[in-house]
């Protein structure tokens, strides 16, 4: 069980043209800020990232899934099995901090 605020995250697009910032909140928690500096991001791409940052929780459930489902039918043992199984591993440590 990760300890992260479970989700579901949801960015805020409450930027203004003075902070430039898109919080991502849980109900009323904030969880984290994209902010643009001063607009010199490409169109779209601090939205994206905060759609990405709030999808997070949502992201390692179903890797979480997706890898037990993998290991019970054995798919470990197939071609490219062993490397994919290591993705899965390395991806879910990355947002468990090392606790998969």
């Amino acid at each position: 069980m990760s300890k992260h605020t479970p989700g579901p995250w949801t960015p805020q697009d409450n930027a203004t043209a003075e902070d430039h910032e898109m919080p991502i909140y849980c109900g009323d928690l904030w969880i984290a800020s994209v902010f643009d500096s001063g607009g010199d991001r490409p169109d779209g791409e601090s939205e994206a990232n905060a759609n990405l940052i709030a999808s997070a929780p949502d992201l390692l459930e179903a890797l979480q899934h997706a890898r037990g489902w993998f290991l019970a039918a054995g798919f470990e043992r197939r071609p490219g099995g062993k490397e994919a199984l290591t993705q899965y591993n390395a991806a879910i440590d990355k947002a468990t901090g090392g606790a998969s």
